[in-house]
């Protein structure tokens, strides 16, 4: 008899784990005990709740942006009840918020130390958990390698550019150097928020990369151009003169008159004109140098254009010139 009644009482509980699964031991112990499963002292952490598993990956890792207040972007996808569970020197839990937005990571190169644990569905709430997680001491040293590349490169060009007897060389070597800072301050930012005990040791390398702005507008106005238009494209396209003086000054350069400039921009433009049975071609090409007093050549850029045609030929020089424009604008001086 009582064989029976254990059997029924066995029965009754292997009844009650497979129709309520909520209440076995199959929640994963991340989301019960993250703490236990990812100390806060060896992990940044963060629980992301979401409609589909991408979605809360998407959440986790937006969570953890906020720990480093990295930049994200905003894209529509619901998203409900995220969680921060690690913060700098402790556990720092915020009050579960329903939002309607997940940020996606502007850079994935911010967070190449995350990983996912594997989406757990919570069948009551009809959502998907993930955890994402970095180990301090790996995403530590993974971003020293990205800082001590970044800042080589950057001790590299500033050598060149206060070692350079040419100005615009030397502004040139620095503008590089300028271009890198945001990634550089951004890596020191994120591993020294990991890590704060290392802040002192990249307080060097942020006065070197906040003096870089201004070391490189100082040397800008040192170097003054004129500009020159020369080909047998010049009388067909006037206005290049202007296109290119206009690129020149957007980029912080000064203008002077020729002969007191202390470098040329040389234009030289020319154009092909085709006939054919729909109408005349016209087949523009650039070159434009910049010279130094002596004449020797500083910079170039030249461009082949293909054909551009219409009814008249004054309408094709009009579109070649909307073309040449629109690359002078886009490339000249941007390499």
């Amino acid at each position: 008899m009582r064989s029976t009644k254990t059997t029924r009482i066995l029965f009754l509980a292997a009844f009650i784990l497979l129709r309520f699964p909520c209440f076995s031991a199959d929640v994963p112990s991340w989301v019960k005990k993250p703490e236990k499963e990812f100390p806060s002292s060896v992990f940044i952490r963060a629980l992301g709740e979401g409609d589909s598993a991408k979605a809360a990956q998407s959440a986790a890792i937006a969570e953890i942006s906020l720990f480093f207040d990295t930049k994200t972007e905003v894209v529509t996808e619901a998203v409900k009840g995220i969680q921060l569970v690690s913060g700098n020197g402790g556990i720092e839990k915020r009050n579960s918020q329903s939002i309607a937005q997940v940020a996606e990571i502007s850079s994935c190169a911010e967070f190449f130390g995350a990983q996912f644990t594997d989406s757990y569905f919570d069948k009551k709430k009809k959502k998907h958990f993930v955890l994402a997680y970095l180990n301090r001491n790996d995403a530590a040293l993974l971003y020293k390698s990205r800082i001590s590349a970044l800042m080589g490169a950057v001790a590299s060009y500033r050598a060149e550019a206060f070692s350079c007897g040419e100005p615009f060389v030397a502004e040139r070597a620095l503008s590089k150097a300028v271009v890198l800072a945001p990634a550089a301050e951004r890596y020191i930012h994120a591993e020294t928020t990991i890590i704060p005990a290392d802040t002192k040791t990249y307080a060097e390398s942020l006065g070197i990369l906040s003096s870089l702005p201004t070391e490189c507008s100082a040397m800008k106005k040192n170097v003054s151009f004129s500009v020159s238009v020369s080909g047998d494209g010049a009388e067909k396209f006037p206005r290049i003169s202007t296109v290119v003086s206009s690129v020149a000054a957007k980029k912080g350069y000064v203008s002077s008159a020729s002969g007191s400039a202390l470098y040329d921009i040389v234009v030289e433009v020319s154009a092909s004109e085709e006939n054919f049975e729909i109408g005349p071609f016209v087949r523009p090409s650039l070159d434009i140098s910049i010279r130094n007093k002596s004449g020797a050549g500083v910079y170039s850029y030249s461009k082949q254009f293909p054909r551009v045609g219409a009814k008249t030929l004054d309408m094709a020089y009009t579109r070649a010139f909307v073309k040449i424009k629109q690359d002078v604008e886009e490339n000249f001086l941007s390499e």
